[in-house]
């Protein structure tokens, strides 16, 4: 974990999160990369059991509002995103490492993430 930063998981907030492509490329150009994008987030939706706010696919990175997983916690619900996209797509690696994330705790953060 990243030296000083803190999760919070197990409270029922929502979460804003941003991971980008490795380097930046612009890997989500193409209106099929952003198809194959939208099925693995719904095939991992159902599998971990949260509901998503709002997302936005750019050509560089992504960006979610999404509820707590019923199933595992944020990490896992990121991890297992990333590795299904980057399974259906080319080329490796397709993500930068890590990912973004902060709690929503309000209904006021939450409209402004929309």
């Amino acid at each position: 974990m990243t030296q000083g930063l803190e999760r919070r998981f197990g409270r029922g907030d929502h979460y804003f999160v941003t991971t980008s492509c490795h380097g930046r490329q612009p890997r989500f150009a193409l209106p099929e990369s952003r198809l194959v994008f939208e099925r693995c987030l719904e095939a991992v939706r159902a599998k971990y059991g949260f509901r998503i706010s709002s997302y936005v696919v750019m050509p560089e990175h992504i960006r979610l509002l999404v509820s707590e997983p019923a199933r595992g916690d944020l990490s896992r619900f990121m991890q297992g995103l990333k590795i299904s996209v980057a399974r259906s797509m080319q080329p490796h690696p397709f993500w930068q490492h890590r990912f973004y994330d902060f709690n929503v705790f309000t209904d006021e953060k939450r409209l402004e993430k929309r």
